[in-house]
């Protein structure tokens, strides 16, 4: 994208969501942005290896202390 395009990204990004990426990129919007997108991808694929080990490691004590009567 184009820094015109990401400056029309702005006004919908909180300043709390990308205030430190423009800090560190010393607000330099395009670095800012790819920075944001880096770090989102990052997290995304931390997610992806880690979601699936929950389902499969529900153990035995977490089913009998399951109250809610639906059956796992």
């Amino acid at each position: 994208m184009s820094a015109e395009q990401y400056e029309s990204l702005l006004p919908l990004a909180t300043a709390e969501r990308l205030g430190s990426y423009s800090r560190a990129t010393e607000a330099d919007i395009t670095a800012t942005f790819g920075l944001y997108e880096w770090n989102m991808r990052a997290a995304a694929s931390v997610m992806e290896l880690t979601f699936p080990a929950r389902p499969q490691g529900y153990s035995a004590r977490e089913r009998s202390s399951d109250t809610s009567g639906t059956p796992i």
